[in-house]
């Protein structure tokens, strides 16, 4: 056996399993441990709000009212971990961008209806609906 420093306790056997026990406070260290990690995960995710892009084609800056690093399409997911001044901080990876919060909204957006915006179906749309007015009048 090796040689014991004075004072030095010697690790014991549990008396089941035949294993060395840890020493004595090594579960309350991970236990706090254990702890600590768990108040980072929860209060590093305070504060984040979820919310849409409104607008087609939305820009995101590398500050507020700063320099355009793309654009953003109707309906896609932001998740702010800041607000201020009106403007959203965001990460694209681990890009900080900013978008203004006069662009987003809590709800996400109705996708928009194909028929009613392209010019030829509004058209055929508007013919059928005519045809259906005028077939009521007749009954």
């Amino acid at each position: 056996m090796a040689a014991m420093k004075p004072f030095q306790k010697q690790p014991e056997k549990c008396v089941y399993t035949g294993l060395w026990r840890p020493p004595p406070g090594a579960l309350a260290v991970l236990a706090i441990i254990a702890l600590a990690f768990c108040a980072f995960m929860f209060f590093t995710h305070v504060g984040e709000m979820t919310y849409f892009v409104g607008g087609a084609k939305v820009n995101y800056r590398e500050l507020p009212n700063g320099r355009v690093l793309g654009q953003l399409d109707k309906g896609r997911k932001i998740t702010c971990k800041e607000i201020k001044d009106g403007w959203c901080r965001t990460y694209f990876g681990r890009q900080r961008v900013f978008i203004s919060m006069m662009v987003l909204t809590k709800e996400k957006p109705q996708k928009d209806n194909l028929i009613q915006k392209s010019g030829i179906n509004a058209g055929w749309e508007k013919l059928f609906d005519s045809a259906r007015k005028n077939e009521n009048t007749k009954k």
